[in-house]
């Protein structure tokens, strides 16, 4: 008979094997209830929608980089499944469309206060041989992208001498950016690594954490204009050398939104409560490298341009 007459779906059974049950292979019997259980898959069908990291709910929206993740009742058979059976309207130019364990998920660039509607193929199958049932179409309500400041390098950066001496910063939906340098040496790290240990912890109240100094000399400071169309993630390359001799050195640099009056106020997870983009930046063409065991250590320096070893480099260890 059809195995659905067998069993019913979604249904969680319990098997228990008595005490007293005897064994095909000898004369002992069971001292204890022995049991077991299982349960029986269910029709497929979406489950759920999601919009990035968050639940596509009434009151939250999607951003414009956020991916759409449709999650299933069954896993698909990835044999069977295919791209074409996922149609986006409007169309999300060179749509990234993939199977992730029970999840189809869709990413690429979308345009801001637009509704996106996602319909699947009913004739998606699951690795049970099912077609989908239930809804086959969804909707993904996409806003502007919330403001957003970043950079490369977690806090340290040495520039690649082959691009120049611009330190580059990322932004989001921000018109304006303070840039500030200061211009430090090896002396200024222990400075550096206390300031940011009070900037990024929870020590301090956030007036006492903006007040607090940053390490070097200040040398360079601007609002400066950021090019970029609404919902444009953007890089603009700051210039170092007010803080760099013949192009080399060492600076701390800080970059935060240029709030305007009408602007809202904002929290940053993991980052100073100003939002802030700060970073040690060095411009050198010496690449360093050190290897040590218990009774030496041996430094090796090269060119950062073409990798060839250098001469007459002089290190010192404090």
């Amino acid at each position: 008979p059809p195995r659905s007459t067998l069993f019913p779906y979604t249904t969680l059974f319990r098997s228990v094997i008595p005490a007293g049950t005897p064994s095909s292979e000898g004369p002992r019997v069971m001292t204890n209830d022995e049991s077991f259980s299982f349960k029986t898959f269910g029709t497929l069908r979406v489950t759920e929608t999601r919009c990035g990291a968050g639940y596509r709910v009434s009151d939250t929206t999607c951003s414009p980089f956020d991916q759409f993740s449709l999650k299933l009742s069954n896993q698909l058979a990835p044999m069977s499944f295919g791209p074409s059976q996922v149609q986006i309207s409007p169309e999300i130019p060179d749509a990234k469309i993939s199977l992730v364990n029970d999840s189809i998920r869709i990413e690429g660039d979308k345009r801001s206060n637009t509704t996106y509607t996602v319909t699947l193929d009913p004739m998606l199958k699951d690795v049970f041989g099912q077609t989908l049932a239930g809804e086959n179409s969804f909707t993904f309500k996409v806003m502007t992208a919330e403001p957003g400041l970043f950079a490369e390098g977690n806090g340290f950066v040495v520039l690649d001498p082959a691009v120049g001496h611009s330190f580059g910063v990322y932004s989001i939906n921000y018109r304006r950016l303070k840039v500030s340098l200061y211009k430090v040496t090896p002396e200024d790290w222990e400075h550096f690594h206390s300031y940011r240990s009070l900037r990024y912890g929870n020590a301090l109240t956030k007036k006492a954490t903006e007040e607090l100094k940053p390490p070097g000399q200040l040398v360079f400071e601007k609002v400066i204009e950021v090019k970029a169309a609404p919902d444009e993630s953007v890089e603009t390359l700051i210039d170092l050398a007010p803080a760099l001799t013949n192009g080399h050195g060492q600076v701390f640099v800080k970059v935060r939104p240029a709030d305007e009056p009408d602007d809202a106020v904002r929290v940053y997870a993991y980052r100073p409560a100003d939002g802030s983009v700060e970073s040690w930046v060095e411009a050198t063409d010496i690449g360093l490298d050190a290897f040590a065991d218990k009774g030496a250590l041996v430094a090796w320096a090269n060119s950062l341009k073409d990798g060839s070893p250098l001469a007459g480099v002089q290190v010192s260890v404090t």
